[in-house]
């Protein structure tokens, strides 16, 4: 289950299985659109996080390649100067860093990426 002070709008959640957008938010119920364009109505208790992979991190812009240094993947995408770096670790764990100072902010889910990347760029993160 998500908490609801961590969804914002345009998060990608988890619907009956299928991925949806949420549109609008109150403290127990959401408006979502599923990518075919439908919109629904749900109770907040009933979506689930999409899990961070490997794919999805590509699909929203990272550029993937391997540290042989620290023997992991490594994502990057660069925004207006800024580069922000996903680690993903052989144990499956994923650490957001931004500008190599913020360190060690593990992250499971695609909604806590986009309200990081929010927050620090004022930018949507797209996903294709």
């Amino acid at each position: 289950m998500i908490e609801p002070m961590e969804l914002m709008i345009v998060n990608r959640v988890l619907h009956n299985g299928k991925q949806a957008v949420c549109r609008t938010i109150s403290d127990t119920c959401i408006v979502i659109m599923y990518d075919s364009g439908l919109p629904d109505m749900a109770q907040i208790s009933d979506l689930e996080a999409t899990p961070l992979t490997p794919e999805l991190l590509e699909r929203c812009g990272f550029v993937k390649e391997f540290d042989n240094r620290q023997d992991t993947w490594i994502f990057m995408q660069s925004i207006e100067g800024s580069n922000i770096i996903v680690q993903h670790y052989k144990n499956g764990e994923y650490i957001f860093i931004w500008e190599l100072n913020f360190i060690g902010k593990p992250i499971e889910h695609l909604h806590t990426l986009q309200n990081i990347m929010k927050i620090l760029t004022r930018k949507k993160l797209n996903i294709k």
